[in-house]
C-alpha cells in the first residue's frame, strides 16, 4: 500500500505540471526596483480607496521614454501592482502581443519602477508592420482602477 501511496502524489504532480504547460505561460510578472520620484513625463492613474474619504492606497504610471511602469504605494497592506497591456497593429487592426504587471513591494511611502522593451510605434515589429500602444492600471487592497488611454509608443 505504500508504493500506491507514493505514486498517488507524484502522479497529480505531473498532472498538474501538464495541465500548466498546455495552459500557456501567465502574464509577465516584474519585482519593481526601488527608485526615486518619476519623471514629470508620465500619465498616472490611482486604485480605488476604501471609501470617499480616504487617499488611493497605489498609483500606477506610464513613461513612454523609457519604457517605464512607476508604481507607488502610498497605504497598502499587500504590493501596489501596476497592470500594464501592450497591442501591436498588423493586419488592419489591434492585437494583444504582451501583458504583465510590475508589484512595488518596497512599503508604504515608496516609489518602483519596472523597465520594459516596447516596440515603438513608428518603427517594424515582428509582424512586419508598424504601431504599438500600452495601457495601464494601478491596483492596491481594494481593487483595481479602470485603464488609462491607450498610449501610442512614440519615443
Amino acid at each position: 500500500m505504500s508504493v500506491k501511496r507514493a505514486t498517488r502524489p507524484a502522479f497529480i504532480v505531473a498532472l498538474a505540471a501538464l495541465f500548466v504547460l498546455l495552459a500557456g505561460a501567465p502574464a509577465a510578472a516584474t519585482i519593481a526596483t526601488p527608485a526615486g520620484w518619476p519623471p514629470d513625463v508620465v500619465d498616472c492613474v490611482d486604485a480605488p480607496a476604501p471609501s470617499a474619504n480616504s487617499s488611493s492606497p497605489a498609483q500606477a504610471c506610464f513613461r513612454a521614454y523609457g519604457d517605464q511602469i512607476w508604481v507607488y504605494d502610498r497605504d497598502t497592506p499587500y504590493a501596489a501592482i501596476g497592470i500594464w497591456e501592450n497591442q501591436l497593429y498588423y493586419g488592419g487592426t489591434w492585437h494583444n502581443y504582451r501583458s504583465g504587471d510590475c508589484q512595488n513591494l518596497e512599503g508604504e511611502g515608496e516609489w518602483g519602477v519596472c523597465n520594459y522593451d516596447f516596440y515603438e510605434d513608428g518603427t517594424t515589429h515582428r509582424y512586419n508592420d508598424q504601431g504599438s500602444r500600452v495601457r495601464f492600471r494601478a491596483c492596491g487592497a481594494w481593487g483595481c482602477s479602470g485603464w488609462s488611454p491607450w498610449w501610442r509608443n512614440n519615443n
